[in-house]
């Protein structure tokens, strides 16, 4: 699962919305869920956000360690792990305590594919 967006509101709120644009209430939740990305899905965002809505990212569980000497750990499940050294840049990928990968000097644009091929070692234990 690749982390997604979507607009939280109240029922209240959602049912101006509809008012408001004259739309339905599926048209009010494809805009708000980013399943639809017109002019109009634009404009329902907007005034949601107007209207105290709160914007959510919604992705995997996965539980982040920083510690004293400089160790980051992710955890993805009781299996799949990422081990960074803040001090080198350097991170593994582990599996049942088995290195699958190594990147040094790991950059952010990295750290986020290494985090996906972890989530789908994930998957591939359910």
């Amino acid at each position: 699962m690749e982390p997604r967006f979507q607009i939280d509101v109240s029922e209240k709120v959602r049912k101006e919305l509809v008012k408001v644009f004259k739309t339905t209430k599926v048209t009010i939740w494809a805009a708000l869920t980013y399943k639809t990305c017109s002019p109009l899905s634009h404009r329902i965002r907007q005034l949601a956000i107007q209207k105290g809505g709160q914007w959510l990212m919604l992705a995997p569980v996965m539980e982040t360690i920083h510690d004293a000497n400089g160790w980051m750990r992710q955890y993805f499940s009781p299996h799949v792990m990422i081990e960074a050294d803040k001090n080198t840049g350097d991170a593994a990928l582990l599996r049942d305590g088995e290195t699958v990968k190594v990147v040094k000097n790991i950059s952010l644009v990295e750290l986020a594919a290494l985090q996906a091929q972890a989530r789908g070692l994930v998957e591939t234990e359910r």
